[in-house]
């Protein structure tokens, strides 16, 4: 469990502990991706041409720099550089402070922190992979243009292109993605949720308040539960999406230690599963879909490190620790020494 599920201010259900969990271990996989890329180093800019304090350098300076030494080539690859980190920061902030906020039962509160990385954030990094050139155009606009509106087509042509490319078209649906951060019109969308947390009245199609109503103000164990569970059963699929997402970015500035980059995939897939066996009452299918591909993924993964099948045990074991079925603990320790050990040298 979670150390924070502990504390004397926790107000969330037992139900929505694993949901949590889950949704803290993608938030935690992109934080030490940052804190390490930083550490590291690998976010700075490598050019010669340029003086060694030019990541001090604000962006529109830099960008004259680099057009005034005929380096325009190199303008999406700097730009991305700097963008990239920046955005993941700022959206794992809005997205510790939404969690935190749902443990207290501050549902509210969650679900307004949540509308911008699920809306903007997360587009702009969608943007880098879809096209680098074009996003280094778009970002040279006043203002920058990364539309947001309600043209659910392009959004799902942007994400069905994001998926192509990082190699994951069969895991999430496009489609579903765009609905769940954009469609106005549709109860399964954490826009509808996001909208009336942060407007106490509202009037468009199935967001109109109702009458002697307003928004949020006046929760019932009913809805709070209802809240909680789009909360959990939705902020997981986007979230193990947005990692899958930072770990393609990242690639370009350094490769991940391989049996590393296994061992959370296994953490994570066990959650997940964990987390719709917990809530399945509250699955859409494309949710369900992403469960199977997860264990169908665990199956093949554990075989061909010589293990077997994971039942419920050993995916309780396994989210914990990235422990095979039967594995014994000086290997999971042992295993883990080495990830410390590696991530020390580097």
């Amino acid at each position: 469990m979670h150390e924070r599920l502990n504390e004397s201010n926790t107000h969330l259900p037992k139900i929505f502990h694993q949901g949590y969990e889950l949704c803290f271990f993608a938030h935690d996989v992109a934080t030490n991706l940052l804190k390490s890329g930083h550490e590291c180093g690998i976010f700075s800019l490598k050019l010669d041409e340029i003086k060694d304090d030019a990541d001090s350098t604000e962006l529109p300076d830099l960008v004259e720099i680099i057009k005034n030494k005929n380096l325009t080539h190199k303008l999406p690859e700097i730009l991305i550089s700097r963008i990239f980190p920046s955005i993941l920061g700022d959206s794992l902030h809005y997205i510790f402070e939404a969690l935190e906020a749902a443990r207290k039962g501050k549902i509210s509160v969650a679900y307004t922190l949540l509308r911008k990385p699920l809306q903007d954030n997360l587009l702009v990094l969608e943007s880098i992979i879809e096209n680098e050139d074009q996003f280094a155009e778009r970002l040279s606009c006043t203002p920058p243009k990364f539309n947001r509106g309600d043209d659910l087509a392009s959004h799902t042509a942007r994400i069905t292109a994001t998926l192509d490319k990082i190699g994951h078209s069969s895991a999430f649906n496009a489609e579903y993605l765009a609905q769940l951060r954009y469609d106005k019109s549709c109860e399964d969308s954490f826009d509808g949720f996001c909208n009336k947390a942060t407007h106490l009245i509202t009037s468009k199609s199935i967001l109109k308040t109702t009458a002697y109503s307003l928004n949020f103000i006046f929760p019932t164990n009913h809805s709070l539960h209802l809240q909680w569970s789009f909360l959990f059963s939705r902020l997981p699929y986007i979230l193990v999406y947005t990692t899958a997402l930072c770990e393609y970015i990242s690639k370009r500035f350094a490769l991940t230690y391989p049996e590393y980059t296994d061992d959370m995939e296994r953490r994570a897939a066990a959650l997940y599963i964990l987390n719709t066996l917990e809530l399945e009452d509250f699955i859409s299918p494309p949710l369900a879909h992403l469960t199977i591909y997860f264990y169908d993924w665990l199956k093949s993964h554990c075989k061909k490190e010589g293990y077997e099948e994971p039942d419920t045990e050993d995916l309780l074991r396994m989210s914990t620790s990235g422990a095979f079925p039967g594995e014994p603990e000086e290997l999971v320790q042992a295993r883990l020494s080495a990830f410390e050990a590696l991530a020390k040298l580097y």
